[in-house]
């Protein structure tokens, strides 16, 4: 073969070797210039699907890279890992980041990335300063947003804000913003519309396990407008930390807003409602059988008549009741209760989740205990949503209940006055037990064995003794002995 023929062989062996390489493997972002090779420019524009974009950047600590013009947009089954530059890691949190992606030098109205493929996974970048979104995601499907801090700096303390949304999903699908991971959540702050924003073409999507309006220690306020809104339907909102934020802190403003499960969550300190079926900025009142439609079906808040927690069985037991008939839900209910944060307002800490059937509707009023998942004392404050069998969930209750303890005084003089009682049937086996009734109120009872008379022994049926304990510390005592 003459020579210039070989050396075309060469070349279009080399040519096909590395558009193979770029199809199936490894990008590497080299270093932080706007444009050319090695930068994260040439990489998206570079990037199909199966590939990874890495980075090896020769430097230590944070390296900013500040786009001049839009970045172009990811391709479907691209993954952007932040966590591959050397030092960085999300396996505790706060995670190390060092790529932060900055849109100082951006024209206006310029999105940070732009995400328009399916099964694209972002992961470990600081993405703040663009006057449009930090993410926007556009008709896709399966996108997961993980392990970012978006509109802080890269230590996730400082206000770095975006003009637009955090994270926006728009005509899109099966997204995941964070995940059930602490090495998957996302730290969303400081951005001027909402930390993410969920369109009314937008379903089946999740916000699961994230920072929301604070800083990366969950404590300190960088608050978004609103923490999450809500437009379409069936997503879920779910153990997010969402605090602080200027306004709501999950906000559903239009009709098509419905089926979105909003529990588990931690609420505190945001400036409107907890979470606000609008449009309306102010709680939205119980109708009676809940006919009425809109967001979440606007659907009926419990209403807590009583909370008692019992600390040696280690339950709460509420008396509450929820007036959505079932002829306008779909049951069963579940009940959410939550320690109240310290204006009474909203669920801060989830405690645990009571069933609600629809032959409890027909009750009213009805008295069911749990085992809380967190502490609970004398006097917290509790509240509490319902949702229904579709997802649908309310706002927070709109009054706070507090929580009744009888004190162990109390259930100690029933249990005295029972042997007292024993006693004066000469002798026998003594045995006491002290469980719940009612919120407050408290039974002791006693078996007695083996008690002589005149006759000899015999035994005795249980003698009982209730007593309520309130607030103010006092404790009737009854007796009923046979």
């Amino acid at each position: 073969m003459p020579r210039h023929f070989q050396h075309c062989a060469m070349l279009v062996l080399l040519a096909c070797t590395l558009a193979g390489s770029a199809s199936a493997g490894e990008i590497l972002v080299t270093n932080t210039n706007d444009a050319g090779a090695g930068s994260l420019r040439a990489a998206i524009s570079a990037a199909v699907s199966g590939n990874e974009i890495r980075f090896a950047i020769g430097e230590t600590g944070v390296q900013t890279i500040n786009p001049a013009t839009a970045l172009p947009p990811i391709a479907a089954g691209v993954t952007i890992n932040g966590i591959s530059q050397p030092g960085a890691s999300c396996e505790t949190w706060p995670p190390t980041l060092r790529i932060e992606i900055a849109g100082d030098a951006a024209p206006g109205g310029i999105d940070g990335l732009r995400i328009g493929g399916n099964d694209v996974l972002v992961r470990g970048l600081a993405i703040n300063s663009f006057s449009g979104d930090a993410i926007h995601v556009a008709n896709a499907s399966g996108v997961h947003i993980e392990c970012n801090f978006i509109g802080t700096d890269a230590t996730g303390a400082l206000d770095y804000g975006n003009a637009g949304v955090g994270v926006r999903l728009v005509g899109s699908t099966l997204a995941v913003i964070g995940g059930g991971a602490v090495s998957q959540r996302n730290l969303i702050s400081a951005n001027a519309v909402a930390g993410v924003l969920i369109d009314d073409t937008s379903s089946a999507n999740s916000v699961m396990g994230n920072y929301i309006g604070t800083d990366a220690a969950g404590a300190t306020r960088l608050d978004n407008f609103n923490g999450v809104i809500v437009r379409g339907a069936t997503n879920a909102i779910a153990d997010n930390r969402i605090s602080g934020n200027t306004e709501s802190g999950v906000l559903l403003d239009a009709a098509a807003a419905t089926g979105n499960s909003i529990r588990g969550n931690s609420m505190t300190g945001n400036g409107a409602l907890g979470i606000d079926l609008g449009p309306v900025f102010f709680a939205t009142p119980n109708d009676p059988g809940d006919p009425d439609s809109g967001p979440n079906r606007l659907q009926n808040t419990p209403v807590l008549v009583d909370v008692a927690y019992a600390a040696g069985l280690d339950q709460v037991t509420a008396t509450f009741a929820v007036s959505t008939d079932p002829a306008n839900a779909s049951y069963p209910l579940l009940v959410d209760f939550y320690g109240a944060d310290v204006d009474d307002e909203e669920g801060e800490s989830y405690l645990g989740t009571l069933s609600y059937e629809a032959s409890d509707f027909a009750v009213g009023d009805v008295t069911k205990t749990f085992t809380p998942v967190g502490a609970v004392q004398a006097g917290d404050g509790v509240v509490a949503t319902a949702t229904d069998a579709n997802g649908n969930t309310s706002e927070f209750t709109a009054d706070a209940i507090a929580v009744v303890v009888p004190e162990p005084a109390a259930l100690a003089c029933c249990l005295v006055a029972l042997a007292a009682l024993a006693a004066r049937r000469r002798t026998g086996t003594f045995i006491a037990q002290v469980a719940p009734f009612a919120p407050g109120t408290f039974i002791a009872s006693v078996a007695l064995r083996n008690v002589p008379n005149a006759n000899g022994a015999m035994n005795v049926p249980n003698a009982t003794m209730r007593g309520s304990q309130r607030s103010e510390g006092r404790a009737p005592i009854s007796t009923d002995a046979t």
